[in-house]
């Protein structure tokens, strides 16, 4: 009677690791890239955009596997409040934890002028990119060259 009770116990001691580490395999299954020949394409976050919506947005865009565990890493790193506004690269050859570091680190897509894409002009009231400016120094030698 003692020996089916410990080859019970060890029964159920094994199934447990095995599942566990099948429960391991499948996360890190699905944290991986969704296709590793993935080119780069736009995402933008709109300011005020919640964890939930971004990563709704991303795996509808196949960028990541798995919506809910995007969101369930991104609280597990204490990083669910952390996200930045603007339009970013992203490629689904990024693992959901590299593209989560890039919006946390705010590595948005940067154009002339210092904008940073849509989001930098909706927040600027939809008025584009800044005007160009002359430098000082220009101005001085449009000054100094033109005729008496």
């Amino acid at each position: 009677m003692k020996t089916s009770h410990v080859m019970l116990a060890a029964l159920l001691l094994g199934a447990l690791l095995a599942g566990g580490a099948g429960g391991a395999a499948y996360v890190q299954g699905q944290l991986a890239p969704v296709d590793p020949t993935g080119t780069n394409q736009p995402f933008t976050i709109a300011r005020g955009t919640g964890l939930a919506q971004v990563a709704q947005e991303l795996e509808a865009q196949g960028l990541i596997r798995s919506a809910r565990l995007f969101v369930l890493v991104a609280r597990y790193r204490d990083q669910a409040g952390s996200l930045h506004a603007g339009e970013y690269l992203l490629s689904p050859a990024l693992g959901a934890d590299e593209v989560l570091d890039r919006l946390v680190a705010g590595r948005v897509r940067h154009y002339p002028g210092g904008a940073r894409g849509p989001a930098a002009a909706a927040h600027r009231g939809g008025r584009g990119l800044p005007r160009a400016r002359p430098s000082r120094r220009l101005k001085e030698k449009i000054v100094l060259e033109t005729p008496p």
